[in-house]
């Protein structure tokens, strides 16, 4: 379970680096709120419990709409989404969707 906090913490250190850019022009406050929104996504992940969105309403519902606003952010922005959370995200998508309906469903992470 603790293999993904040393990557957890280089990946929130890579997004601000790439969200704070080198010689960009000053951010519009809508970017800069844009920018606060994809932090707190990645925030949400738990690196004790293979980078899953705990402690909000419910995981496999949270897992949905982390993808749902960070590709959305991805596309606005440009900025992508760090390679550690996408990777471990998309296997959390698979584990929560390996079911006969193909439903995000947390009774793999959640028994």
């Amino acid at each position: 379970m603790y293999r993904f906090a040393p990557f957890f913490l280089t990946f929130c250190a890579l997004l601000s680096v790439a969200i704070a850019g080198a010689a960009e022009p000053a951010k519009t406050p809508l970017a800069k709120s844009m920018d606060q929104g994809a932090k707190c996504c990645l925030a949400w992940l738990n690196p004790e419990k293979d980078l899953l969105p705990t402690g909000g309403y419910e995981v496999a519902h949270d897992t949905g709409r982390w993808w749902d606003a960070m590709l959305r952010y991805e596309a606005a922005s440009g900025v992508r989404i760090p390679t550690q959370a996408e990777a471990a995200m998309m296997a959390n998508l698979h584990r929560l969707t390996d079911n006969p309906a193909a439903l995000l469903a947390s009774g793999k992470c959640n028994p």
